[in-house]
């Protein structure tokens, strides 16, 4: 009966529309017949505004303050803190892109660099003794940065692999309680 024949043809599309996001890419042109491509120049405009965005978020960007203890037994306890953690005057002096065919897009970040500066808080505590020092620093930095993502699908979601990616310090200085000076 052509009655019967529509639910099961929408109850059949609902389950195929569920299951649009395979892990296998061959599985994925045969099954959904969605195909999402990036373009040189589409690659080249990502490159750029991604760019321009780190660039305005790290421009002067405040982090909340930061504080721990852990247990050293018998011996007492250890505390950490990390307070008015900022990064300021980030720049980025070049970023490319490569397609790779069939994996993803390769993005190299170089000549970036960087302030940060905060106070580290430290100390050592027990029944008999009590030891607490804070210390301001100020770290400039230089680096470049590689990021190999590989897109993936799951749970009928995209989303981005960045394990394959490596960070090279050029400098690193590190200023403590004013050295600078």
């Amino acid at each position: 009966m052509p009655g019967d024949f529509f639910p099961k043809l929408l109850l059949l599309s609902l389950f195929v529309m569920t299951h649009g996001c395979l892990q296998d890419p061959a599985s994925a042109y045969k099954f959904t017949g969605i195909v999402c491509r990036l373009t040189y120049p589409a690659a080249a405009v990502l490159n750029e505004k991604t760019t321009k965005v780190i660039e305005a978020a790290f421009q002067h960007a405040r982090y909340p303050n930061m504080q721990g203890e852990k247990s050293a037994g018998f011996f007492g306890k250890v505390s950490y803190g990390l307070d008015n953690l900022e990064i300021y005057n980030l720049s980025i002096g070049r970023s490319e892109f490569e397609l790779r065919p069939g994996k993803g897009i390769g993005v190299e970040i170089n000549n970036v660099s960087a302030v940060f500066s905060g106070t580290i808080q430290y100390g050592y505590g027990s029944w008999l003794v009590n030891l607490a020092q804070r210390l301001d620093f100020e770290v400039e930095t230089q680096i470049d940065l590689g990021i190999n993502p590989k897109l993936y699908c799951g749970k009928s979601k995209v989303a981005a692999d960045t394990s394959d990616c490596y960070l090279n310090f050029h400098r690193f200085r590190l200023y403590l309680q004013g050295d600078k000076e």
